[in-house]
């Protein structure tokens, strides 16, 4: 049996990783979390640990490749495949750690000169501040509601590019449209697509838009937006703040008008 030794004795510590990690090979986001992990170990590179729920686990392939290191355990490895390639072993877990490093159990590390990138970007707020989205989702922080759903809040953007802006946010928190579970990521597209057609037949504008950008909140979400001229789309006026707040009593007017139109496309919509 091999032997364990305590990871103490190599000065390894592991912590929470207070960055966005994407990865991305040939250009598809294989894994996009804020809960990652980063172990620490002198004379080594930092490895950061990825929780799979955060991954695409479509994308990985389980091979037979098995190492073992004396101060983790048994190691496992995935392939990753893309739509033009296999990345043979590019990915390796610790299943069932030894308990000097039990944190990383159900994590993925990825070996970065197998993958185009592992970026890690600011996270938004702090790790223990509250997400402005799971708030409104959840009732605890006031919004202009126009909708709901079972796993998605409609309500209007409090930064609107154009009156009648909606927001459709999903009720569980991730990073990125692409983390969310599929059902859910359904049910918001669903939901975008039954708010495109509220807005079209409440404020009849030459087209309506959707957009997914994620720099302005790290909670996915969905933009609705009727649109009238080409720029009308464009996160670049929001995020240089030349998008004024609106007042909360001209949100719950505009609110009012979309819902009124919602409810002849509730059923026709879907």
């Amino acid at each position: 049996m091999p032997s364990q030794r305590p990871a103490a004795e190599a000065g390894i510590t592991i912590e929470p990783n207070p960055s966005r990690v994407v990865v991305r090979v040939d250009g598809v986001v294989v894994a996009d979390s804020t809960r990652a992990l980063v172990m620490r170990a002198p004379g080594s590179p930092d490895t950061l640990y990825i929780p799979r729920e955060d991954a695409d686990m479509a994308r990985l392939v389980r091979t037979a490749h098995a190492t073992h290191c004396p101060y983790k355990g048994a190691a496992a490895y995935y392939s990753i495949r893309t739509d033009g390639r296999v990345v043979d072993n590019a990915v390796w877990t610790y299943e069932s750690p030894y308990p000097d490093v039990a944190p990383i159990a159900g994590h993925l590390a990825f070996y970065p000169e197998r993958v185009d990138a592992i970026e890690e970007r600011p996270a938004g707020p702090a790790a223990g501040s509250p997400c402005v989205f799971c708030a409104m989702a959840a009732g605890t922080s006031p919004a202009a509601r126009v909708a709901e759903s079972g796993s998605t809040l409609t309500a209007m953007a409090l930064h609107p590019f154009r009156p009648g802006h909606l927001l459709v946010i999903p009720r569980p928190h991730a990073a990125s449209l692409w983390a969310l579970d599929a059902t859910v990521y359904d049910e918001a597209m669903r939901e975008a697509r039954r708010a495109a057609a509220a807005l079209q037949a409440a404020y009849a504008p030459p087209k309506v838009g959707l957009m997914v950008s994620g720099f302005e909140v790290e909670h996915a979400h969905v933009h609705v937006v009727p649109l009238y001229e080409r720029h009308d789309l464009t996160s670049k006026r929001a995020l240089d703040r030349l998008v004024a707040r609106a007042e909360p009593e001209a949100l719950a007017v505009e609110a009012a008008r979309i819902r009124a139109a919602l409810a002849p496309v509730a059923t026709s919509s879907r």
